[in-house]
């Protein structure tokens, strides 16, 4: 049998050839990266779309918990009502929900958190003392008898497009004391 020898020189002149040819077909590259580059195009859209919508709906609860912590007047059912129209405003979702709790520290308890008040507005469950437990770990640590309102803010995101992500409940809680009064007071 015999072997052929190959040689090198020949090989690379080829190769040389084919990478110094500027032959093809632009349709068929077109054909081949436009898919690409317009799923590329609507991936970073969407994820764009979530961080955005995460930005507004942390800013959108940051302002309402602000704003009931400036309360000296008590406030009702009707009030925090309007306070989650206002976040789903801020927020530009009307698919929203929100609960709004005021927690204390006491020491006459056995040093432990107890819930003075808890509303929540559109279809979202009160916060109960039995309950209380699922956000104590996000308390902070507090002297006796200090209140802090606990605002709880729910939204949901639908992608723009369907590219791998699913619907997303974005949470928001933000824990923040009173500011002009000892405690908010909520009348029933």
């Amino acid at each position: 049998m015999k072997m052929h020898r190959t040689h090198p020189r020949r090989a690379i002149c080829a190769l040389r050839r084919f990478n110094a040819s500027q032959s093809g077909s632009m349709s068929v590259e077109a054909v081949l990266v436009a898919p690409l580059l317009l799923f590329g195009i609507m991936f970073v859209l969407t994820f764009f779309s979530a961080f955005q919508q995460k930005g507004t709906a942390n800013k959108a609860a940051y302002t309402v918990a602000d704003y009931i912590s400036r309360q000296t007047d008590a406030v009702d059912a009707d009030f925090i009502d309007g306070m989650a129209d206002i976040y789903g405003f801020l927020n530009n979702q009307g698919n929203k929900k929100m609960r709004v709790s005021s927690v204390m520290w006491s020491e006459s308890r056995g040093g432990k958190y107890v819930l003075q008040w808890s509303h929540a507005a559109d279809d979202a469950d009160a916060l109960t003392s039995s309950t209380l437990s699922e956000i104590e770990s996000l308390l902070p640590i507090m002297s006796a008898g200090t209140t802090v309102l606990v605002v709880e803010a729910t939204t949901r995101w639908t992608p723009i497009f369907s590219v791998g992500l699913d619907v997303l409940n974005f949470k928001d809680i933000v824990i923040t004391k009173p500011r002009f009064a000892t405690q908010v007071i909520f009348d029933d």
